[in-house]
């Protein structure tokens, strides 16, 4: 890792930011920029930085297709940060570009090992691209040296930026992802809708995915013009041949919205929060938690489900969610999910007693293996 005075940091960080330039007036600004650029630096050195992986599913056939791969940093003394937390107070500097080392080689050396598991049916993975490192333009040769190194298919990997990235790039800059595409890497245009000139920005990046912003998402159902908006974009990239994957999807209601209206893809706390790399094999099969611990998260997600399909039923009373989407968005398999609500909802031992699930998958007449089931020493009760 190359080392970087606190100093240089500082000057390319007030060169990148205009908030960071407006802020030198605040008392002790400065020294804290510096210790917190300081302590990224240590942290990359001393190994503290990894990946977590949060699932995107299809909403079609409701498998999971892609994970975005999140950095995160194990912290000696606050604990585990999530990107928001730290990169703020680096954007623009080297460190950047230091940090997207770690984040290639982690995502890649995953890739690889996904693709050697999962052969064709492996998963995706998408992963963030900063300005700065489109700045450096030496992009395409970095991810080719991880690629080479890990042994990873370069189809499996898409690359996510920004559309605010995308406008602060000068001419030529974002030619890296001419190179990129023919080594068949995808590109993905981030927070779509949150920077400007949006349509140009499609036609300038050709992008191959639109990830709708998580703030048109979280406003579904509730602000008509966020529904106006988001379904706009679904249409229109449609027209264009662009998958549309909707992030932020935290209800069941924005859920069913979004497949109402053709999306592609759906990412959020409603399927899975990111996860380290150890669980996303099981995850992506479909397997149900093997701890007790991870148990009780499933079981946790489930009745968040539940309860949110209780509050759309008392405003539709026609509305009954089959068992199989309860088990899609809570990300478990459909018989655990169903032994889980028969002990919630003693009504639901049989799939019978809910309407025909709406996925593809048939998912029979679930019999449940007696009124217990035992699960790594936690006990789910069913009904009789």
């Amino acid at each position: 890792m190359t080392s970087l005075s606190s100093e240089a940091i500082l000057t390319e960080l007030l060169r990148a930011s205009p908030q960071a330039a407006g802020a030198l007036g605040r008392p002790g600004w400065i020294d804290e920029r510096r210790r917190i650029a300081s302590d990224v630096e240590r942290g990359l050195t001393a190994h503290e930085f990894e990946l977590h992986y949060q699932p995107i599913r299809d909403v079609r056939t409701a498998k999971i297709t892609s994970f975005e791969g999140l950095l995160r940093w194990r912290h000696p003394e606050r604990g585990l940060l999530v990107a928001g937390q730290f990169l703020p107070d680096v954007e623009g500097t080297a460190l950047m570009v230091e940090l997207g080392e770690v984040v290639f080689a982690h995502g890649c050396a995953q890739l690889a090992k996904w693709q050697r598991v999962f052969g064709e049916n492996a998963p995706t993975l998408n992963l963030n691209v900063s300005a700065r490192q489109l700045r450096e333009r030496t992009l395409t040769d970095r991810i080719a040296a991880h690629l080479e190194v890990s042994g990873a298919d370069p189809s499996g990997l898409c690359l996510e930026l920004t559309e605010t990235c995308a406008l602060a790039q000068e001419d030529g800059e974002l030619d890296e992802l001419d190179l990129l595409r023919e080594m068949g890497i995808r590109i993905a245009l981030d927070d779509f809708g949150t920077g400007y000139s949006s349509l140009h920005n499609i036609l300038e990046i050709d992008a191959d995915v639109l990830k709708i912003d998580r703030e048109f998402t979280s406003h579904l159902g509730i602000d008509e013009r966020a529904t106006v908006i988001v379904r706009a974009t679904i249409e229109m990239a449609g027209a264009f041949g662009t998958s549309v994957v909707a992030e932020g999807v935290s209800t069941i209601e924005q859920y069913r919205l979004l497949r109402e209206m053709g999306c592609h893809a759906i990412q959020g706390f409603l399927i899975a929060p990111p996860v380290p790399a150890a669980e996303t094999e099981a995850m992506f099969r479909g397997e149900a938690p093997a701890g007790a611990e991870e148990l009780a998260g499933g079981i946790g997600r489930i009745a968040a489900v539940l309860e949110s399909c209780e509050q759309l039923a008392a405003l539709d009373p026609d509305y009954r969610p089959s068992v199989e989407e309860v088990a899609t968005m809570a990300g478990v398999l459909p018989a655990f999910a169903c032994r889980v609500m028969a002990s919630l909802h003693p009504g639901c031992r049989r799939s019978t007693a809910w309407p025909a699930p709406a996925w593809p998958t048939e998912l029979g007449d679930l019999d449940l293996p007696g009124p217990r089931c035992n699960h790594d020493g936690l006990e789910l009760r069913v009904s009789a």
